[in-house]
């Protein structure tokens, strides 16, 4: 259906751009094509001409494709995995980033290739439009727009958006002879415990994509630190539940996550998680 490609694009955004119009009479519309063939950006300067509905183009030039300083701004698609853990929330630095670059920029363009990433997406529209909301300020509107959260759950949830985005790293054996690697950090398993018991009050969160997202990346987190309040059987079971919840909310996501190595799926490969290793590392030297 994307062939040829111009024609596509330019019917969908026009279908967007009038459904946009109908609730925001004066917003104006920019497009891009970016990536393009030859061909197709012929084409599509081709049509422009026919579609009154557009109000600005922005043209990159043909060739290397310049980068404004947003540009420098954290990538919030590919950031620490490209959705293998579930999101990476960075609302931190993208408010450092805007603070630090808002003076050489006239407009931001938001960017997202996955749909595992709605909280960086959020965040940067978010303070795009207001640099000196707070990272707090902001985490707590995400659980209210999309996690229908309200009081102090949606508070309590955005202390977790907020805290979320410890690196997880899975390239190597966990041994003791590397502490650096697996510290333990009580406030990993705390905000499994925090997202866990909203779930108990809120229950249409068990039909939440995004909240399961977040879930399954604090999961991750709690599995990637070597000890904490949460017993391993509790880590993999609510590993698995949100697997689960992937295949029933949005099959092609939890597909996604089937097809990774099992060492990228924490409750599957004990040897590549801190969390796991120690109790796979006492099994094997009790036969000794």
């Amino acid at each position: 259906m994307c062939a040829p490609f111009p024609k596509t694009y330019l019917r969908v955004l026009e279908e967007q751009a009038a459904l946009v119009r109908h609730y925001h009479p004066d917003a104006k519309i920019v497009i891009t094509g970016i990536s393009a063939s030859l061909a197709d950006n012929d084409m599509l300067r081709e049509l422009l001409t026919k579609a009154p509905w557009v109000d600005y183009v922005w043209d990159l030039p043909r060739g290397p494709k310049p980068l404004i300083r947003a540009g420098m701004l954290p990538e919030t698609t590919m950031t620490n995995g490209w959705g293998r853990f579930g999101p990476c929330p960075v609302l931190s630095d993208i408010k450092r980033g805007y603070q630090s670059d808002l003076v050489h920029l006239s407009g931001v363009a938001q960017y997202s290739e996955g749909i595992h990433d709605d909280v960086n997406r959020f965040a940067l529209l978010q303070f795009a439009q207001d640099p000196q909301r707070s990272v707090a300020d902001v985490a707590q509107a995400y659980a209210e727009d999309w996690l229908k959260l309200s009081g102090r759950d949606a508070s309590l949830a955005g202390q977790v958006i907020a805290g979320l985005g410890t690196e997880i790293v899975t390239d190597r054996l966990w041994v003791p002879a590397q502490p650096e690697h697996g510290a333990d950090r009580a406030d990993a398993d705390e905000r499994v415990k925090i997202l866990l018991d909203v779930r108990n009050r809120s229950h249409e969160l068990e039909n939440n994509f995004r909240y399961w997202l977040l879930h399954y990346r604090a999961v991750c987190e709690s599995f990637n630190v070597a000890s904490g309040s949460l017993s391993l059987e509790v880590l993999d079971k609510e590993a698995d539940t949100a697997r689960d919840a992937f295949f029933r909310l949005e099959p092609e996501y939890g597909r996604f996550l089937a097809k990774l190595h099992p060492s990228l799926r924490p409750g599957r490969s004990p040897w590549n998680w801190p969390r796991s290793f120690r109790a796979a590392w006492k099994h094997e030297n009790s036969f000794v």
